[in-house]
């Protein structure tokens, strides 16, 4: 008996070759849960190179701080969370007519 295997791998986030070039769909990523007090850092890959990203963070009651953000060479991101008071917090990154690429939720403990 012969068994054909073949193997299908899905990657949520994954990139597409074509032509010699590589796309990556955006996505960000974070720790799920900090302490009040320290940073989470929010890191991204498969922006637009050289692109301005807005940081939206919404924190606990609807607080909204906002910070501005340049795509590395390589597509990738990075950004520091200080979440100031205990509770649930999201994560937006928004294109230049606010459109959000990629969003990550995470939670802030007391410490």
């Amino acid at each position: 008996m012969q068994v054909n295997l073949k193997r299908v791998l899905v990657v949520w986030g994954a990139s597409l070759a074509l032509g010699g070039s590589a796309w990556a769909a955006p996505s960000a990523g974070m720790p799920s849960m900090v302490k009040v007090g320290d940073a989470a850092e929010l890191v991204g890959q498969g922006f637009s190179a050289g692109s301005v990203l807005t940081v939206r963070v919404t924190g606990p009651g609807g607080a909204v701080s906002l910070a501005a953000v340049t795509v590395g060479p390589q597509g990738q991101v990075s950004h520091s969370v200080l979440p100031a008071s205990g509770g649930k917090y999201r994560v937006e990154l928004l294109d230049a007519s606010n459109k959000a690429l990629a969003a990550v939720d995470f939670g802030a403990m007391p410490r």
